[in-house]
């Protein structure tokens, strides 16, 4: 092959190189647009345990009441809880101590209300100090207009006596009887769930 042709078949084949760059440089393409997802929820819980105020008893009372009783006397005692309209169906559950401490002396009928099914003891001590969960799962009402409004689940006990057998005076100022509310959502979670999550200790900190 002469040198002219050499030269001549070199730069066809440039040429032609070049024409493939060139094609595939030239293909279509595109790039879409990003999603990003943000992760948030509105939900709350919000609630109280309240009881009446025994100095007047058209009130409820969110820190409790004092006691001055005479012996077979009785007095009003009927903690519940309220749950806030804007919370998510619950399950509720109450937390008791200083019952048994005082159990023969200051006595109330938790007895009969647990046995009537209202609240179920979901700790596992033969006490009558524990957790207690109520009989049902608890969501917020509507008035007349359609208005969410709390709502309130029925007492875990109604009163609270003084034992006749006392003979007036006794000091029980160290054996408070405390009572304290917790609520899980029941959305998604079930009964058993929500019980181990009220017998974690760190639930009621």
């Amino acid at each position: 092959m002469s040198k002219k042709k050499r030269i001549s078949l070199i730069v066809s084949l440039v040429l032609i190189a070049a024409i493939g760059v060139g094609a595939t440089l030239a293909l279509l393409s595109t790039k879409t647009n990003s999603l990003t997802n943000r992760f948030a929820s509105t939900a709350v819980i919000e609630a109280d345990i309240l009881e009446t105020d025994i100095t007047d008893p058209e009130k409820t009372t969110s820190t409790g009441n004092n006691y001055d009783l005479e012996p077979g006397q009785s007095a009003t005692k009927d903690p519940f809880v309220r749950l806030a309209k804007d919370s998510v169906k619950s399950y509720v559950y109450i937390n008791v101590t200083g019952l048994d401490d005082l159990k023969g002396q200051i006595d109330t009928d938790i007895e009969t209300v647990i046995g009537a099914g209202t609240w179920i003891k979901v700790s596992k001590e033969d006490t009558l100090d524990g957790i207690y969960r109520y009989f049902t799962t608890v969501e917020p009402g509507e008035d007349a207009n359609g208005n969410a409004i709390p709502v309130d689940t029925k007492s875990l006990f109604t009163k609270i006596t003084y034992s006749i057998n006392n003979h007036g005076g006794e000091d029980f100022s160290e054996n408070d009887i405390v009572l304290t509310g917790l609520a899980i959502q029941a959305n998604n979670v079930k009964p058993a769930d929500a019980d181990t999550i009220a017998n974690d200790a760190n639930s009621w900190k």
